[in-house]
């Protein structure tokens, strides 16, 4: 079955402003492909960047998601287009303080 999504949980230190960086290798075929992020009620997209085999690793710097108060939050990657059999092989959603 095609898994068209993917959630988690995280837990904040501390409110502040935090870059979003989704990493991911695609297969050619992928390149195009679209992709949605959520996380604190705020909304990222993204097209697929085609780099290498599917192994080889892209860093996509998304934008800054602002967190409001320490705690857990819950972040979702979703497919929006898939040009092949599948959109991408997520590695890894890294948030790192912004500025």
């Amino acid at each position: 079955m095609l898994q068209t999504a993917s959630a988690g949980t995280f837990r904040a230190a501390e409110a502040g402003d935090y870059e979003v960086k989704l990493v991911y290798g695609a297969k050619e075929g992928s390149a195009g492909g679209a992709y949605v992020l959520e996380s604190a009620g705020q909304r990222f997209g993204g097209r697929v960047v085609q780099k290498g085999d599917g192994y080889s690793f892209v860093y996509d710097t998304l934008g800054t998601v602002k967190l409001s108060a320490p705690g857990e939050y819950t972040l979702t990657v979703w497919a929006e287009t898939i040009t092949c059999e599948f959109l991408m092989n997520l590695k890894e959603v890294q948030l790192h303080p912004a500025g």
